[in-house]
């Protein structure tokens, strides 16, 4: 990266080139496509509800707050909390099962992946349409109920959930944000500024439930 800073700048390293090699530049436009497109997986849910709970295990978050004064809607939320993230798990697993089959029958076991948009008319897209929407209902329940926890932190005169809990929380809010907008997009057929997109559903491994990319065209 430092090629392109000049021989005039201050953090010059390497000398002026006149050729630029690229290893492996046959894989240009597949990073290129990686970095544009949306994804949403199971794996990628996953690894944001670990965020959840990586200050400690539920329980032992549980019962520290019960010890402090006025956490009793706290310490309910962060119940109700639990049983969203349980709920938010079981969806995703219905969502993403439905989309590994149409995967199957479309790709007739042979093809990696297969785009979506012949697929919006069928039942199939019906159902996946719907088991989507739910999936999304309760990961926006999920965003606004870690916007409340937040907030409740805030009050307690306790360092460990005012400043630790409040900046994990946050960061997976902001998490479930990016997920749910993508999710939304695969509703809709369209990126944000109206961009026009391809959609489809990929797998690497048979055992992998499949991933949905959403990729502009532009």
């Amino acid at each position: 990266s430092t090629a392109f800073l000049g021989e005039n700048s201050a953090g010059y390293i390497l000398p002026p080139v006149q050729n630029l090699i690229i290893d492996e530049a046959h894989q240009l436009q597949l990073v290129a496509e990686r970095q544009l497109s949306q994804i949403i997986s199971q794996k990628a849910l996953d690894r944001i509800l670990r965020g959840l709970w990586q200050r400690g295990k539920w329980n032992d978050i549980i019962a520290d707050l019960a010890k402090l004064p006025q956490a009793d809607v706290a310490k309910e939320r962060l119940i109700q909390l639990q049983q969203l993230a349980a709920e938010a798990k079981a969806a995703a697993t219905e969502f993403f099962q439905q989309s590994n089959d149409i995967l199957f029958v479309a790709r007739q076991g042979h093809q990696k992946q297969v785009r979506i948009l012949e697929q919006r008319s069928s039942e199939e897209w019906e159902k996946i349409e719907n088991s989507l929407s739910n999936f999304i209902v309760i990961l926006r329940q999920l965003q606004q109920l870690l916007l409340n926890l937040t907030a409740d932190f805030q009050e307690l005169e306790d360092p460990f959930f005012s400043i630790d809990m409040i900046g994990s929380y946050k960061i997976v809010e902001n998490q479930l944000k990016e997920y749910v907008q993508a999710a939304q997009n695969i509703i809709d057929n369209a990126l944000p500024n109206d961009l026009e997109c391809v959609i489809w559903l990929e797998k690497n491994k048979p055992y992998e439930l499949p991933s949905w990319v959403i990729c502009p065209l532009e």
